[in-house]
């Protein structure tokens, strides 16, 4: 439990320090986004997974994604958005992921906590009032108005000027 309160600690401090008003709503255990739909009273295209990619060079980088509930990742549209090769784009494993973000598969907040990993939302979210998202933890999920989540620092709305996004 002490790591649940620690993540959610993190999530709360990170959001107080950027001035981003949210509100944490506790419910029953989650795992995936189909857990999510059937706690929350919310809009699932208003709920964001978020979802850690490894872009694979000599020096690994990796870069985190925020999309719709219901949606995949289209990595076709991802690519020429990154400007790489699609077969340069993987999911991360479970060990990346709480390694780089020091989150586990499920809890994991569509934006970063650290300045040097990129974080990306599809640009569908923009159509929201409210956004509900991951909070650190399985048991926890943050609703934030789309206004002010767009002020963290790092965010990027992909294909935001193009028809395409990057969800499928």
């Amino acid at each position: 439990m002490a790591f649940i309160d620690a993540n959610l600690a993190r999530v709360k401090l990170y959001l107080t320090q950027h001035h981003i008003p949210f509100e944490v709503i506790e419910h029953s255990e989650v795992k995936t986004m189909q857990d999510v739909i059937k706690v929350l009273d919310a809009n699932p295209a208003a709920m964001i997974k978020a979802a850690l990619v490894k872009i694979k060079s000599a020096i690994p980088h990796f870069a985190l994604l925020g999309i719709p509930a219901l949606s995949k990742v289209n990595f076709h549209v991802l690519a020429a958005t990154l400007s790489v090769g699609k077969n340069k784009l993987v999911f991360a494993n479970q060990t990346e992921l709480l390694r780089i973000t020091g989150f586990n598969p499920g809890a994991l907040p569509p934006f970063s906590l650290q300045r040097s990993l990129p974080f990306f939302i599809d640009s569908s979210i923009n159509e929201h009032e409210y956004i509900f998202c991951g909070a650190g933890t399985h048991f926890h999920t943050l609703k934030i108005k789309f206004v002010d989540f767009i002020k963290l620092p790092g965010y990027q709305n992909l294909a935001a000027e193009k028809k395409d996004v990057i969800t499928q």
